[in-house]
């Protein structure tokens, strides 16, 4: 996968391709820069790789998180993905809907970088799903690294910036302490829908791997 620098500027790339079309693309693309769209479409953007980013702080959420971020990654995306607009699609009101709709295209555009990047990033970094923990562990380990020396090379080229100086929190939404959740965390409409959606896709998984509630945010999701 790409790392979340070159996951936003995809989007952000896709949205300036959407506005040079004519008509339904065009327009929304327009919606989609509106910033409190936007942040959402971020937040989808970078979503699938959430599941990666425990091992910064605890090997055991790592060891379950994982399950979760290759699940994401390598099964049944399409369906996970067709989930969310029907989740979408019975959502009744429109703000909601919107928002959703927003973190959807969003997690879409992920799909499409990673479809890109996952062969050439595999090749160069090893077996990252080696029976030999070894093995697996140094790839793992080269697969960050390139993705990081990626993310700097894209923002570089793009803009003369280094990662340090790129901005990424003011892209994403749903980590505001006044949103609708315990503490600093994701929305809650998000989470829902994801939420859901992962349970509709896997659901024996789901029964039996899934940590927390499926009705509300606990401390620690």
């Amino acid at each position: 996968m790409a790392a979340k620098l070159t996951h936003i500027e995809g989007l952000r790339q896709s949205l300036h391709l959407l506005e040079h079309q004519e008509g339904r693309e065009q327009e929304l693309a327009h919606r989609l820069r509106e910033r409190h769209l936007f942040r959402y479409a971020c937040l989808g953007a970078v979503g699938p790789d959430i599941f990666y980013f425990y091992h910064i702080l605890s090997r055991k959420k790592n060891a379950r998180s994982l399950y979760w971020g290759n699940l994401a990654h390598h099964s049944r995306v399409f369906e996970l993905v067709l989930n969310f607009l029907d989740i979408i699609r019975e959502t009744r009101h429109a703000d909601t809907r919107e928002k959703l709709t927003a973190f959807a295209l969003g997690y879409i555009s992920h799909c499409a970088i990673d479809i890109i990047t996952h062969p050439y990033i595999f090749y160069i970094s090893g077996d990252y799903y080696s029976e030999n923990p070894d093995q697996a562990t140094k790839a793992q380990e080269n697969h960050l690294r390139v993705e990081y020396i990626l993310d700097s090379h894209l923002v570089y080229h793009r803009w003369g910036m280094t990662p340090r100086e790129y901005n990424f929190k003011q892209y994403i939404a749903g980590t505001d302490e006044t949103d609708d959740a315990v503490g600093r965390g994701i929305d809650r409409d998000i989470w829902q829908l994801w939420v859901r959606a992962l349970e509709r896709t896997h659901a024996s998984e789901f029964k039996h791997f899934y940590v927390g509630s499926p009705h509300r945010i606990e401390k620690g999701d």
